[in-house]
This record gives C-alpha cells, structure tokens and sequence, in this order.
C-alpha cells in the first residue's frame, strides 16, 4: 500500500512541475552576433539560438546584454523582451524604448489561481521581476496507513 501512495504522491507531484512548465519564463543573457535571420543568443543551457526582438524601434548589437522571454514553455517563440540596465545607464543605445513607454504599476506578486490570469505588462517598463507565489502542498499520514496529499 504504500507503494501506491508513493506512486501517487510522485504522479502529482510530476503534474504539478509540468503545469508550472507552462508559464512565461524570463531570463537573462547577452547577444553573441546580430545576423539577417535575428540575433544570435546564448540560452541557458549556453547553446547559440537566433531569435526576434518584440521591442519596437530599437537597434540592438553584439555584447549587449538583454531580457528573453520564452512565452508559455514554448521555445520556439522565444525572443528578446527587453535590454539590461548597465550600471552606467540604459545599454541600448540612441533608441531608448522606454523613454514614451508607460510604467508597469500593477502588482509584482501573483497567486496562482485555478483559471488563467494575465498582468497587463504589454509594451509597458518594469522594475521588477514577476515573483509567481508557490503552490501550498502538504502530505499527512492518514487513518488508512497512507497519506493525504494537499494541493491549493
């Protein structure tokens, strides 16, 4: 029986992961090379990938460091989001996309929820990371010899 358990606990465990897989995901990384195709960036496991910018107007070049989003797991649509502030100001150059774009004033925390939720983010500047709260999980040991695993 408690094999069962164990197996159970593991598969929603699993089910768990695999729906946090399905989020936006943002991280840091520089331009290696800026090519017809697109730009040419290191992604986290350091393997070279050309993608898009979403930043209108802008000019990007090799040795800038930048934000890429890779939108809901889906790594094919993976692209450049947003320029890294250098600590000696903005990095982006004469195109400064943030000069007429409007501050991101909404919240920085968001609670998972059953059904989808979406922050206006769109063309706005942040200064924050989006910080997604953890899933409450716990497990107790039950009158049946076995455990009872809460989610939520």
């Amino acid at each position: 029986m408690s094999n069962i358990a164990d197996e159970i606990i593991k598969t929603i465990k699993y089910a768990v992961d695999k729906k946090a897989i399905n989020c936006d995901h943002t991280f840091k990384t520089v331009i290696k090379k800026v090519t017809p195709k697109g730009y040419v960036i290191l992604d986290e496991s350091g393997s070279e990938r050309i993608v898009e910018c979403c930043i209108p107007n802008i000019s990007l070049r090799a040795g800038q460091m930048v934000w890429v989003k890779i939108p809901m797991g889906d790594v094919k649509n993976m692209h450049i989001c947003n320029v890294v502030e250098s600590r000696r100001g903005n990095n982006s150059g004469s195109n400064n996309p943030g000069s007429n774009a409007e501050k991101y004033t909404g919240s920085y925390t968001v609670k998972p929820l059953v059904s989808e939720q979406t922050l206006a983010t769109k063309d706005k500047i942040m200064s924050d990371n989006v910080t997604v709260l953890e899933i409450p999980y716990s497990e107790v040991s039950n009158n049946e010899g076995g455990l009872t695993v809460t989610i939520g």
